[in-house]
């Protein structure tokens, strides 16, 4: 099952907080980052990136012009979820957790879709929609690392207000019509819209 891993986190690298919701293969759950390991391997990596900077900075005019295994810089870079570098994890951020379990996704015939989803949240880059932090699994389990949108349902919302001010309404509706414009220049078609799917943040 490697081939849904990112990153070399595991499970104990989080503290589950709670239950955010259960469905048929799997569950979402509240939990924060124990341990700043992620964080530590980035700082490494921007180190050596500096000192490799560095080290070039300091090679003699000649030694630039005759390289000849520099990668020509108006080359666009493949972009997927193969090589997507996990995003940055502060110890104690809260964060929303998929657990799957492999052998209901097997028994369901939802390995595919489980792939198709990981590489359409890899892909999307809005501020509109939910960022995939990263993805690692044990042997029998696969988790899915999420932002955490902390404002709810707009579902609950709206059951609580009963009415909302038109203002108000507008602005959910150009967030949501943004995220969908988005998904569309992507070729990403969202069939399964509803005030339960959609998230509010505090801000």
């Amino acid at each position: 099952e490697k081939k849904y891993m990112d990153s070399d986190s595991k499970p104990s690298d989080y503290l589950v907080l709670k239950c955010l919701g259960k469905g048929t293969f799997g569950e979402v759950h509240l939990c924060s980052r124990v341990e700043s390991k992620l964080n530590q391997k980035i700082e490494n990596e921007n180190k050596e990136g500096d000192n490799e900077i560095e080290n070039n900075n300091n090679n003699d005019h000649n030694d630039a012009i005759s390289s000849t295994n520099s990668e020509d810089p108006s080359t666009p870079s493949n972009s997927s979820s193969e090589n997507h570098e996990p995003i940055n994890i502060q110890p104690g951020q809260p964060v929303a957790i998929k657990t799957l379990k492999f052998e209901k996704m097997h028994r369901l015939k939802q390995t595919d879709h489980v792939k198709n989803e990981r590489r359409i949240l890899y892909s999307l880059k809005s501020k509109f929609t939910v960022n995939l932090i990263e993805t690692f699994c044990t042997k029998s389990d696969l988790y899915l690392v999420m932002e955490f949108v902390s404002g709810g349902e707009l579902f609950y919302y709206m059951h609580k207000k009963k009415i909302l001010p038109i203002n108000q309404v507008k602005f959910y509706i150009a967030q949501i019509a943004t995220a969908l414009h988005h998904m569309h220049t992507l070729d990403i078609i969202y069939r399964d819209l509803k005030p339960e799917n959609i998230l509010i943040g505090t801000d």
